[in-house]
């Protein structure tokens, strides 16, 4: 299905029953999957017409990619903080001089951070495998949620992730040469609990030999 939509593991496509073309745009939204055409936008392209229509956000930016930095002011208004995004990445704002959104500028915020986007090389829910196509940027900027169950190694070596716009996820990178990212996500409680298991699988076990020996023991006599 997927393959038939156009669908490619660098970005996400869901179905749900409001569009925005300002979400769509930082959270990656590629394509839109919807049985209501009228709570989709007249800023999206219909890409396939059936029992559920497909359209097409022309405002998605990858799901990771990188930037020079990390840092970008979090306002209250959501979107000035999408604003402050845009502008710190390809110096465009979003405003017109109305206060309202310029899709046209928008656009070309979004074609110019697709340039940035990175290769995703594998991914199976708990491990995701990048590669950046950028060898200027210092990181890899994502709308993963930021997650201290995130295990991180750039090149080999163990990094930190660190905040971006507050919620998502960011991971610096070494500057001057491509990067392999390595993430695997192992949920709180989780090496404690196979320590657990295990012990209590050892224990049952040498318990078993034990009165197994015991059994044999009183037979012999």
């Amino acid at each position: 299905m997927f393959i038939h939509y156009g669908f490619e593991d660098t970005y996400y496509s869901t179905t749900y029953s409001r569009s925005l073309p300002l979400n769509d745009f930082v959270f990656g939204i590629k394509y839109v999957i919807t049985s209501d055409t009228s709570l989709v936008t007249d800023h999206y392209s219909l890409v396939r017409d059936g029992y559920k229509k497909v359209y097409k956000n022309p405002y998605y930016i990858p799901v990771v990619y990188t930037g020079k930095t990390n840092e970008v002011e979090v306002s209250d208004y959501w979107m000035n903080t999408v604003n402050n995004m845009a502008v710190m990445m390809t110096g465009i704002d979003i405003y017109k001089v109305d206060g309202n959104a310029d899709y046209n500028k928008l656009k070309t915020i979004a074609e110019k951070i697709r340039e940035k986007g990175c290769t995703v090389v594998k991914s199976n829910g708990m491990f995701i495998s990048v590669e950046t196509n950028s060898t200027e940027d210092s990181y890899m900027l994502s709308s993963l949620m930021y997650d201290e169950n995130w295990h991180i190694k750039v090149n080999g070596k163990n990094v930190h992730q660190e905040p971006y716009m507050k919620y998502f996820l960011s991971i610096p990178l070494e500057s001057g040469i491509a990067n392999r990212i390595e993430m695997v996500y192992i949920p709180s409680g989780m090496i404690p609990g196979l320590i657990i298991m295990v012990t209590a699988f050892v224990t049952i076990l040498i318990h078993y030999i034990i009165k197994r020996k015991i059994r044999r023991t009183n037979n012999v006599y």
